[in-house]
């Protein structure tokens, strides 16, 4: 079903009906990474999902052969009806939490969680030291977080002035997003965490080659 127009009332409705219109274009481009990243050999055990939206991530596993005991954490309540409807279309095993990344410490036992995945979360969390610090907890030792994010342009690049500028309004109309945001760098300064592969995503229009 769409979003209801009444969604636009506030902030977190008006970032709903905005990515209810191209999650989906979105979830096809990242496909390849996705394959690439989550994988049966990788998202298994107890898995945690970070900002599961529309629940896109979970009808990817279940095509994918993934199957793990989840728990989807999302705290915008104009996404949970369809992330409710997705998770039954999966048939995967999900339970929910209505929370935020960061204000979800306490929900999620410590050293219980085999794998946390985040796909373009930690841009919004309003604390990025607050859920990294809750994922470590959550995360059981050798446990690992799977993410794919978007970084800053290079210092001093017009694409990077170009994101200065409009951080502010970008900030306010796209849930939270900050295009500035280096999650990546975030990681590597971290005491615990050990960053390993880093791979550029590719992107796919999901169109297929002519031939």
């Amino acid at each position: 079903g769409g979003m209801s127009p009444l969604s636009l009332a506030t902030p977190e409705g008006f970032f709903a009906v905005v990515y209810f219109q191209i999650h989906g274009k979105l979830s096809t481009g990242l496909s390849e990474t996705k394959k690439k990243l989550f994988r049966p050999d990788s998202v298994r055990g107890r898995v945690v999902e970070i900002g599961s939206g529309f629940g896109d991530n979970f009808l990817f596993f279940a095509e994918n052969g993934i199957n793990a005991s989840f728990t989807a954490v999302e705290p915008n309540s104009h996404m949970m009806p369809r992330l409710r409807e997705r998770v039954d279309e999966s048939g995967l095993s999900v339970s929910l939490i209505a929370a935020t990344a960061e204000g979800a410490g306490g929900l999620i036992a410590g050293g219980s969680v085999d794998v946390v995945v985040s796909t373009l979360t930690l841009c919004s969390v309003t604390s990025l030291e607050s859920a990294l610090d809750n994922i470590y907890t959550w995360l059981k030792p050798g446990g690992k977080l799977l993410f794919i994010e978007h970084l800053p342009a290079i210092q001093g690049s017009p694409y990077r002035t170009m994101q200065a500028l409009i951080e502010p309004l970008w900030c306010a109309c796209g849930g939270g997003c900050h295009l500035l945001r280096d999650s990546l760098q975030h990681l590597r300064l971290i005491q615990g965490f050990s960053v390993g592969e880093v791979r550029d995503v590719e992107w796919s229009d999901g169109k297929k080659e002519p031939g």
